[in-house]
């Protein structure tokens, strides 16, 4: 019932601190998921060039979630990146945050020694410096499953995060382990613990739960270790139900899937495990090759989940821009400053992947200080009241979800 880590966390060895492991869990992820849109090899092998979520070798062969390899080259002006499409303003605030690496992002801008946040104070710090507003949520990845490490595990994380008035937006991956596997029950006992512990603590917290599993560069992807569509459904109910029967009402379930703009994975209605057993939808997209506008990224994604899931609030779990191309300063600005409060209402919060990332063979210069440009863009883009930061909206309620803000 235990899974071999990835070669990043065994470096660290076995008893690895949290800091250790999840930059293991982000390098596992980012293979596949980070480009501008996708791109077809002959004829059934996608390749995941972009923007994979980690520094050495591990990431490489990932494409950033939202950038499935290669999407077709776009032309910002045909491809709806800039104007209002005829949406009313929302009259309601969202949240902002974002994932903070420094290992591999501020060593090389500023030298020294960065770690990530939440655990280094510094990182977090200058980035919301860089930012010039506090982040509402702060974005990180458990690299091991619950039943290798238990809640309590993290319990030092959480309370980072807690402390600073921030709210967790927690990645948990199930990994190599066949989904039916969990779904039958096998991993019964120690999500039991898991849930009881996050329910002892009280605190409401993101959890997104096997994000990207449209796509098929995950471990748990369909198709992979004998896994289907039905298998994952069946498992998410699983952990849910086991969640609810603890008592861990403070977990906000975000069922997150990567963009598909050119409709290569699996339809997002095979996946979704139903009403009640989600609280918010997530989307990952990246303009990864620094061609593909915001609009063009996200709006085919945005309008299937409201088809599917049409009450849910939505959260970008991941985005980011390289530098390049259209212009990442103009990316930004379109994105936060047009896109999202004028044409994506039901977007209620956006996290930023500030994470200068090794993939197909390059590095990914998502972070917002890769250019002067690109820092003064986000940090006008970000000031608007739309966007909540820390200390601008009241605490959840002990053991209650996290609702969208008014």
């Amino acid at each position: 019932m235990t899974e071999t880590p990835d070669v990043e966390t065994r470096s660290a060895g076995m008893n690895a601190t949290p800091a250790a492991a999840t930059r293991g869990r982000w390098r596992d992820r980012r293979l596949l998921l980070r480009l501008g849109g996708i791109v077809l090899i002959p004829p059934v092998l996608v390749i995941a060039l972009v923007g994979g979520r980690g520094s050495a070798p591990a990431t490489e062969g990932r494409t950033p979630a939202g950038s499935q390899t290669g999407s077709p080259r776009v032309d910002p002006g045909s491809r709806g990146s800039t104007k209002n499409l005829g949406v009313a303003a929302p009259n309601h605030r969202i949240y902002w945050g974002a994932y903070i690496d420094g290992t591999d992002t501020y060593r090389h801008l500023y030298g020294g020694g960065w770690g990530d946040a939440p655990w280094d104070a510094s990182t977090w710090t200058k980035f919301e410096a860089a930012a010039g507003k506090k982040v509402a949520i702060v974005h990180w990845a458990m690299n091991w499953p619950p039943w290798q490490r238990d809640f309590d595990y993290w319990l030092p994380t959480f309370d980072l995060v807690r402390r600073a008035s921030a709210i967790n937006a927690v990645e948990m991956g199930t990994r190599h382990v066949p989904l039916r596997d969990i779904a039958n029950g096998r991993y019964d006992g120690p999500l039991a613990t898991w849930m009881r512990q996050a329910a002892a603590w009280q605190h409401p917290f993101f959890l997104i739960l096997d994000s990207e599993m449209n796509g098929t560069w995950k471990p748990y992807s369909i198709g992979r270790n004998g896994n289907t569509a039905r298998d994952f459904v069946r498992m998410w109910r699983r952990v849910h139900d086991i969640a609810r029967r603890e008592g861990a009402t403070n977990i906000t379930w975000v069922w997150t899937v990567n963009i598909d703009p050119t409709n290569q994975f699996t339809p997002y209605e095979q996946l979704y495990p139903g009403e009640s057993y989600v609280d918010w939808t997530g989307l990952n997209g990246f303009n990864g090759e620094g061609d593909a506008s915001f609009s063009w990224l996200f709006s085919t994604s945005y309008a299937s989940l409201l088809q599917v899931a049409p009450t849910k609030p939505i959260v970008i779990t991941e985005t980011g821009s390289v530098e390049g191309g259209i212009g990442k300063a103009a990316w930004i600005r379109d994105a936060f400053s047009d896109q999202l409060p004028q044409n994506f209402p039901q977007i209620r919060a956006v996290l930023w992947f500030n994470w200068r990332i090794r993939s197909g063979g390059r590095w990914r210069d998502y972070e917002i200080e890769s250019s002067r440009s690109a820092q003064l863009a986000f940090e006008g883009a970000i000031a608007s009241p739309y966007y909540a930061g820390r200390g601008m909206y009241d605490s959840p309620p002990l053991l209650g979800k996290i609702e969208p803000l008014r």
